[in-house]
């Protein structure tokens, strides 16, 4: 009987931990279309549409351990020149994990440009782990964790850099 009774906590635990394919799904795609209008933003350096993107108490880290709040994004963000570089880059979600009105999301963000003459491929490539909370029903970046980083040339990884257990 008890063994009984400790699979069905197991089992409702799980069923709690692990919603539904669909609603991953689901979830995946809305928050593909916020970190789309990240990139807009940053892109166009416009703080005013990268505000209601982030939560109050938005946090980035780096792999060097150096963090900035929300504010110091803004202000990072608006002594940037315009953009000048052209190319192309990728959002992959990896990982969409759902906690009520959380979510963890694994990330993979990859830009590609053509530099020099002959034009080389230069690539920068990083993984991250983000947090998500859901604020009055709208999906807003609380966290990022930058994991790796990958700076490569022509196919050719010149500088990777990691945290422990990140390959």
């Amino acid at each position: 009987m008890r063994w009984m009774l400790s699979c069905f906590v197991a089992t409702a635990a799980l069923s709690v931990a692990c919603p539904a394919r669909a609603d991953d799904e689901a979830l995946r795609k809305v928050l593909s279309q916020r970190y789309a209008a990240i990139k807009m933003a940053m892109a166009a350096r416009d703080t005013r549409a990268l505000a209601p993107l982030l939560t109050a108490d938005f946090r980035s880290e780096e792999l060097d351990g150096q963090s900035v709040d929300r504010a110091g994004l803004m202000a990072q963000l608006s002594a940037l020149p315009p953009k000048a570089s052209a190319g192309e880059s990728h959002t992959t979600l990896t990982s969409v994990i759902r906690h009520g009105d959380t979510a963890d999301v694994q990330q993979r963000y990859s830009h590609i440009t053509h530099k020099g003459q002959p034009p080389h491929a230069v690539a920068l490539v990083t993984m991250s782990r983000d947090t998500w909370t859901r604020v009055h029903g709208t999906w807003r970046l609380a966290r990022t964790r930058t994991d790796a980083i990958d700076y490569r040339v022509d196919g050719k990884t010149l500088v990777h850099k990691a945290r422990d257990g990140v390959h």
